[in-house]
């Protein structure tokens, strides 16, 4: 279930779900699909900062190659 988004980091928006005692969420992105998971709340937070640092540097290198 649903239950709100983090506020924008490095402009990109997150979901903050909660399913069955597990908190995850999805990067609201264009061009694909990144998820995150985590024990608690806080830790999730963390976890989306991770997804969204990936994600960046990810697409960047992609970038690059071109």
């Amino acid at each position: 279930m649903r239950i709100g988004t983090f506020k924008p980091y490095k402009d990109i928006t997150g979901t903050i779900e909660i399913d069955n005692n597990t908190h995850r969420g999805k990067l609201i992105i264009d061009n694909g699909l990144v998820d995150y998971t985590a024990d608690s709340l806080e830790e999730l937070e963390v976890e989306f900062h991770k997804a969204v640092d990936d994600y960046l540097y990810i697409m960047n290198e992609l970038k690059t190659k071109e």
